[in-house]
């Protein structure tokens, strides 16, 4: 399995622009390799999981915002 991580994209909708959590995945390199089709959700089988789960959605805040049609990421 590859290597994945939570990651805000922000995607553009008309004239506006929205963010989401993903997971993107990388390549052997650490290229990204490519990301899910609809932001995720957090999710866990017990209140733990679901804790931990959460502070890695916290963690996608202090990563660079992609853009979600070309991957890489935004200015700003």
């Amino acid at each position: 399995m590859g290597i994945w991580d939570y990651m805000i994209m922000r995607m553009k909708i008309g004239d506006e622009y929205s963010h989401g959590i993903y997971e993107v995945y990388f390549d052997e390199h650490g290229g990204i390799d490519g990301w899910t089709e609809c932001q995720v959700s957090p999710r866990g089988d017990t209140i733990k999981e679901l804790e931990d789960d959460l502070q890695r959605f916290l963690g996608a805040l202090d990563k660079p915002i992609l853009d979600y049609e070309t991957g890489r990421p935004i200015d700003g």
